[in-house]
């Protein structure tokens, strides 16, 4: 697929599928953000990546002040969202 100038946001894009997401994306030719939680973990993502079409923004999604700092950051970017992947999540496991 050819989404060559393209903009792609991926939330929890720093590790897993999402990193994956955006390695494709990138590779197709799209400019991707990525957000995450952990600094540490965006920094090491962008390093592995090594493209200059990847941005990353820590932002929390699991609460509404993170969704905040995701929003005005692309706000003020300027630039539209062709394409919004919803990838973070959170999981509580417990016994049946």
């Amino acid at each position: 697929m050819n989404f060559t100038d393209k903009n792609v946001v991926i939330t929890g894009g720093s590790t897993g599928i999402g990193f994956a997401t955006a390695k494709a994306f990138i590779e197709a030719g799209a400019n991707v953000l990525i957000t995450g939680r952990n600094a540490d973990n965006l920094k090491k993502a962008a390093e592995r990546i090594n493209n200059p079409k990847l941005k990353t923004l820590v932002s929390d999604t699991s609460n509404l002040a993170g969704i905040a700092v995701l929003e005005n950051h692309v706000a003020e970017s300027g630039n539209k969202v062709d394409v919004l992947f919803l990838n973070a999540g959170t999981a509580v496991f417990t016994p049946i």
